[in-house]
């Protein structure tokens, strides 16, 4: 009878022990997940921050005429610090980018300098008010992609995110139409935004295998090429540490 008992005994702390370890699985996927979708948040609010930065830094030598002819002498020697900082802001955060503030200073400087280039070429391209549209374009899209992830929106996919996205698309296609602009230049304008986040959206769910989830700096960094960051010696992360249900957007 004592043996039953022992039997019995060790049958039900068994028993506890399998339902302790899967209950502490279920409980490590949930903060897995909760964690993963707070990496995702601040990734998309860092590229609306960003982006937002860009188009008011570059807008001055699109829309003021007069800025950019006082600009204009100095065209050259401005690309050249232009391009030099995107070069110092990558290696920077190439070399230095895991340890902090590495990464805050190579992100600040990214922006500052991208967007003297990009003033720099809409001053001189006929189509640079175009250009600064399509820019405005995606950084709404960027906004919009935020809010719904923001609001933990179920149905938000790949496939949901895009079709929002070309929505977006023809609303400003419409709007540019009524400005004036030819329906020809308005597709281009309104369908390269739209390629532009379409973009975006596929490298945010590669960056996301080359960065643990507290480097949403870096993956804003190297957004667009993320392949770039195995350069930092980091290996792609295994699927339990941002399993499918945490997946939305990226």
């Amino acid at each position: 009878m004592p043996e039953n008992e022992y039997v019995v005994a060790t049958s039900i702390r068994n028993g506890g022990l399998r339902k302790t370890a899967k209950s502490m699985r279920l409980s490590t996927v949930v903060v897995e997940k909760e964690t993963f979708q707070s990496f995702t948040r601040k990734l998309w609010a860092l590229l609306v921050l960003q982006y937002t930065a860009i188009l008011v830094l570059s807008s001055p030598f699109a829309l003021l005429e007069s800025f950019a002819v006082q600009v204009e002498p100095y065209h050259f020697v401005l690309e050249c610090i232009a391009f030099g900082g995107i070069g110092v802001s990558f290696a920077i955060a190439l070399t230095k980018g895991p340890m902090w503030p590495f990464a805050h200073i190579a992100l600040v400087g990214l922006t500052l300098f991208v967007s003297l280039e990009m003033g720099l070429t809409f001053a001189e391209a006929s189509w640079g008010r175009y250009g600064l549209i399509a820019i405005g374009q995606a950084t709404t899209n960027f906004a919009i992609i935020l809010a719904l992830i923001t609001m933990e929106t179920q149905w938000l996919s790949y496939t949901t995110g895009t079709a929002i996205c070309l929505i977006c698309a023809g609303i400003w296609m419409l709007v540019l139409t009524m400005t004036g602009l030819s329906v020809t230049y308005a597709c281009y304008v309104a369908l390269g935004g739209w390629g532009y986040t379409l973009m975006v959206i596929f490298c945010s769910a590669q960056v996301a295998h080359h960065v643990s989830t507290d480097e949403y700096i870096l993956a804003v960094l190297f957004i667009l090429f993320p392949e770039a960051l195995l350069c930092l010696g980091g290996k792609e992360r295994t699927p339990e540490h941002h399993p499918d249900e945490a997946v939305s957007i990226v």
